[in-house]
């Protein structure tokens, strides 16, 4: 027990004793890679814990030997033993802050490192031998993106617990220099840049590859963006500000993307804030913290200041409408799609028509314009349509694994516009709020694909002459009225069972009737057939 406890300290004490040694940096080798990540991973626990441990059994022979219980000649050896492992974890956690102020300037010095190489380096340097932190080899382009291996598909668990581990290394970045007076002033620019590398080093370790489309419409934005997107998958966080990293702007600076983010979740829920220090961090970073309960009056007052930071901070913002991930569906042959558009939320949400986007992400927009007006800059509010589709299917909502060695498209629409207003009009965030809808409809292209589903389980059972009934349905009320597709949406939602049992009701209800009355009544059955059905488990 006591070799396996003293064996911890063995790196620091080797590399404490070769300070006083002329010695050369290295390049990070294979070697000095795997022991500098076991004296990571021991420092973590020895650092912290174990220097509370020797600290509490250091004041207990002290006390021992004062109140008479053991003679002093007793306790000097395991005091001094104490107190030398006590300095040991000291000088171990000051060489940890000199490593990560060490990556933080490579950052700096490397705006598109690949996070390879910054992993690389910094845990190299835990080994006892000093590391050169030298040019990175490979940068990251949009012809880079792609991380795959060429291996098959297939849900995988180690990924996910490696994307964990890197997320907080990360994390603690953020914490040193926001804490750090040195890089304080630099903040900013490192967590822009740390957003860019967390989410290639997760894509790098699942092995996805991420495709951007339409990235040429960014290339005349100004002022302030926000940045409106579908939310299918955790994932989510990770592309955007990816792909949003390579926008090609040539009337403002790169953007500085920033999350709005739930008050409860990360500053008042004690483990994500304290424990796991994702709040601390997320905090530090600058996001953007919204207050999601209370009365409407209450959660107005919440986005209208979220709006002022948003302006006083001059960053932008990343905002999802649908306010929560989509959940994984099923066709009726229990093959697993990408998640939905329409169908979210809880029974109360899905019972009102319409309610599967929200209207504060317009609201905002409008309340950042008026701020901006009101404060006299000559700055506008620019809202860019943002759709991530194949994050859903790899790593869904409430999954454990993600699948490996797959493709997650980033679609860009046109931006628009939002003039500063004197005072914001409800009748301009209806507006607002129908074209945010819209678009995201298109670029998720979420119609296409139930129309295209539909057809194939429309096909299973029935001749071409059916379904181009249905289709003209569709093609009816496409133009004017989602609800069809809120319908189709909601369906796919039932478990393959449930929706095997209802198909030939809901194509009954397409071909013979497709009044409202019909639909609605269809809609009212499958919401209450959804709250009971099992959902799609991965």
């Amino acid at each position: 027990m006591w070799w396996g406890l003293l064996g911890g300290y063995v790196i620091p004490v080797i590399r404490f004793g070769l300070r006083w040694c002329h010695r050369t940096p290295r390049r990070p080798t294979v070697m000095l890679r795997c022991i500098g990540s076991i004296e990571w991973g021991l420092s973590s626990l020895r650092d912290s814990l174990g220097l509370v441990a020797w600290s509490v059994w250091g004041l207990s022979l002290v006390v021992a030997v004062m109140s008479g219980r053991l003679p002093t000649g007793a306790v000097i050896a395991p005091l001094c033993g104490c107190l030398l492992a006590i300095g040991i974890s000291l000088e171990s956690r000051r060489h940890a802050r000199k490593l990560r102020t060490a990556a933080i300037e490579y950052v700096l010095q490397h705006a598109m490192a690949h996070p390879q190489s910054l992993h690389d380096r910094y845990f190299a340097g835990f080994a006892p031998w000093p590391v050169a932190w030298t040019a990175p080899e490979c940068t990251l382009t949009l012809q880079t993106l792609d991380f795959r291996r060429g291996g098959r598909p297939r849900f995988r668990w180690w990924p996910v617990c490696r994307a964990a581990a890197s997320t907080f290394f990360y994390a603690s970045l953020v914490l040193h220099a926001a804490r750090t007076a040195a890089l304080r002033q630099a903040l900013r620019t490192v967590v822009d840049r740390l957003m860019i590398l967390w989410g290639a080093r997760l894509a790098d370790l699942a092995h996805l590859a991420i495709h951007v489309e339409g990235i040429e419409h960014l290339h005349h934005i100004d002022g302030i963006a926000l940045v409106c997107s579908n939310h299918a998958s955790t994932l989510d966080f990770v592309v955007t500000p990816l792909a949003l990293a390579f926008a090609p702007l040539t009337d403002r600076e790169p953007l500085h993307i920033r999350y709005l983010v739930a008050k409860d979740h990360f500053l008042e829920n004690w483990w994500y804030y304290r424990a796991l220090r994702i709040g601390m961090a997320v905090e530090a970073a600058g996001m953007i913290f919204t207050d999601r309960k209370g009365s409407p009056p209450q959660r107005y007052a919440a986005l209208k200041h979220a709006a002022q930071q948003m302006v006083m901070a001059g960053v932008d913002v990343a905002i999802y409408p649908q306010g929560t991930r989509a959940s994984v569906r099923r066709d009726a042959q229990g093959r697993l799609v990408e998640p939905g558009y329409y169908a979210i939320g809880s029974r109360a949400r899905l019972a009102r028509i319409g309610g599967h986007c929200k209207k504060g992400a317009a609201r905002l927009a409008l309340m950042a314009a008026a701020a901006l007006a009101q404060s006299g800059e000559q700055r506008h509010v620019t809202v860019i349509p943002l759709a991530v589709e194949g994050a859903g299917g790899i790593f869904p909502k409430g999954a454990l694994r993600i699948r490996s060695e797959s493709v997650v498209t980033v679609r860009i629409g046109m931006p628009r516009v939002i003039l500063p207003p004197p005072f914001v009009v409800e009748d301009d965030v209806v507006s607002l709020h129908r074209w945010i809808d819209q678009r995201l409809r298109d670029l998720t292209r979420i119609d296409q694909r139930l129309r295209g589903q539909f057809r194939c389980d429309v096909a299973a059972q029935h001749d071409e002459t059916t379904w181009h009934a249905i289709e003209g349905t569709l093609r009816a009320w496409e133009a004017d009225d989602p609800l069809p597709y809120l319908l189709l949406d909601l369906f796919y939602q039932l478990s393959p069972r449930a929706q095997r049992h209802r198909l030939g009701s809901l194509i009954a209800t397409f071909r013979e009737t497709g009044t409202r009355e019909a639909l609605l009544t269809q809609y009212e059955q499958l919401v209450a057939a959804s709250a009971g059905s099992r959902r799609a488990r991965v």
